[in-house]
C-alpha cells in the first residue's frame, strides 16, 4: 500500500482521529467490505505499520487531501 495524503486540518481527536499534523502526509487506504459502507484507515505514524485510525469517507475528506494514489 502506498496511497498518500496530506493533512490539511488537524483532527484533534474529532471523528476518532488523532496525532496528525498539518501539512504532513500520511499512508492511507480505503476499504470496501462487501455489502457494508466504505471506509478509511490512516497511519498515524509509518513507523507502525500495525497502527491506524479509521474514519469515514466524509472524516477523510474534511481532515485530508489525497496526494498520491499508487
Amino acid at each position: 500500500m502506498s496511497d498518500w495524503c496530506r493533512c490539511d486540518v488537524e483532527p484533534r481527536g474529532d471523528r476518532g482521529l488523532e496525532g496528525y499534523q498539518k501539512d504532513l502526509s500520511y499512508r492511507y487506504q480505503i476499504i470496501q467490505p462487501g455489502f457494508e459502507k466504505a471506509y478509511y484507515r490512516v497511519w498515524p505514524n509509518a513507523d507502525d505499520p500495525d497502527y491506524y485510525e479509521c474514519c469515514s469517507p466524509r472524516a477523510f475528506h474534511l481532515y485530508f487531501t489525497v496526494i498520491a494514489v499508487l
